[in-house]
């Protein structure tokens, strides 16, 4: 086959794109014609379309080329939550979503690296209510299922509850409890089989098949706790290195975790299917206390939002499609070097591409929500 010693150029017409050989082409090559690419004097509509899909709009003066095409996410401001606070745990959806024990809560508790809270609240993508207070002030804890239906514990726990001391930290606890929540309540459940911390970027869809992996005990943890809605249990397969303070989603047989702190913030990412561990691709960026949640059906479509005091990616995002982690939408509402901040997205038919952050390090009451990547029409020339 001979070679192209000059590249095509394209001639945009109403009848289509039409290729030219501006140059040499050996006689076996020569091929000049319309591609067949659609001209239109309006864009199709998105539900008509595939990825891929490309048009000539030719009632524009440039007869414009536009496609069907991936686009990033995209983050807009909501009504700010009723006060300053950063960290705690989360849960739910986009539009049905609940926060527990933030730094900065009210009524303040004393304790380490500030106050802990045991506030409780809901949102509704509008409006922040106060919901019964988490039974007592709390950090690192998690909170996994859904607005009305959750299961919480761990964390630092109240000094004076039941707790035991972490290693070379002498001022700090770790518990076991854990509490159920009827949608009006909290209720006592049974105790996690390993007392730790550092979980509060854990996400489960539903409190009866919670995964609780990794955390703090002192040093970092490999194992993770399974809840069936009546019990702990040990997964009884580790993840290939322990881990704190890293972002998780999915049910139990559909589990990916990625990022958090393994003496500094690290990248891995590496899922569970339900009887095995696997290597998946690393984020863009080392990140932990990692804002995150699912804004898809498992661990299918993930968002992870960094969080790691002094890190320079600190408003950026990066959303995992099922194959790899891309870098996506910065978040105009968070300091760029001290982001924070927790996660509820959604997980249901209405908002399976949208997730909700509040919370940041820099104290402010700020709230953002992540309109999620998709396709859009996209201008091509």
């Amino acid at each position: 086959m001979g070679s192209i010693t000059r590249t095509f150029a394209n001639s945009i017409s109403a009848n289509g794109v039409t290729a030219v050989a501006p140059g040499t082409v050996a006689p076996e090559d020569t091929t000049t014609g319309t591609l067949g690419i659609p001209a239109v004097t309006s864009d199709p509509p998105g539900p008509g379309l595939n990825p891929g899909d490309i048009w000539i709009r030719t009632d524009l003066s440039s007869n414009q080329l536009k496609g069907w095409l991936a686009v990033n996410g995209s983050f807009s401001a909501l009504p700010d939550s009723p006060y300053p606070a950063f960290g705690g745990a989360a849960t739910g959806t986009a539009g049905a979503g609940a926060m527990i024990c933030r730094y900065g809560g009210h009524p303040r508790v004393g304790g380490e690296n500030g106050a802990r809270g045991y506030d409780h609240q809901s949102f509704d993508n509008t409006t922040w209510t106060q919901e019964t207070d988490f039974p007592y002030a709390n950090s690192g804890c998690f909170l996994h299922g859904t607005q009305s239906d959750g299961v919480a514990g761990g964390g630092h726990g109240n000094p004076a509850g039941p707790a035991l001391p972490i290693p070379g930290q002498p001022t700090l606890t770790r518990t076991a409890i854990s509490y159920e929540w009827n949608g009006t309540t909290w209720g006592s459940s049974a105790s996690l089989n390993e007392a730790r911390s550092g979980m509060d970027g854990t996400h489960s869809p539903s409190a009866s098949d919670a995964f609780v992996a990794g955390g703090w005990i002192g040093p970092s943890s490999a194992k993770v706790q399974l809840y069936n809605g009546t019990s702990w249990s040990d997964l009884g397969s580790d993840m290939p290195y322990a881990v704190q303070n890293q972002g998780t989603t999915g049910p139990s047989t559909d589990h990916i975790v990625y990022g958090g702190y393994a003496g500094g913030a690290i990248a891995s990412s590496i899922s569970w299917n339900g009887s095995s561990w696997s290597a998946e691709p690393s984020l863009n960026s080392a990140r932990t206390e990692l804002a995150s949640s699912s804004i898809g059906s498992g661990s299918g479509t993930a968002f992870a939002l960094a969080g790691n005091p002094g890190a320079s990616n600190g408003n950026s995002s990066e959303v995992w499609n099922g194959t790899s982690w891309n870098t996506d939408a910065t978040n105009p509402a968070a300091d760029g070097t001290n982001a924070g901040g927790r996660s509820f997205g959604g997980v249901g038919a209405t908002d399976a591409t949208s997730g909700i952050i509040a919370g940041f390090n820099d104290g402010t009451a700020k709230v953002s929500r992540f309109n999620g990547p998709g396709f859009g029409v996209v201008n091509l020339n």
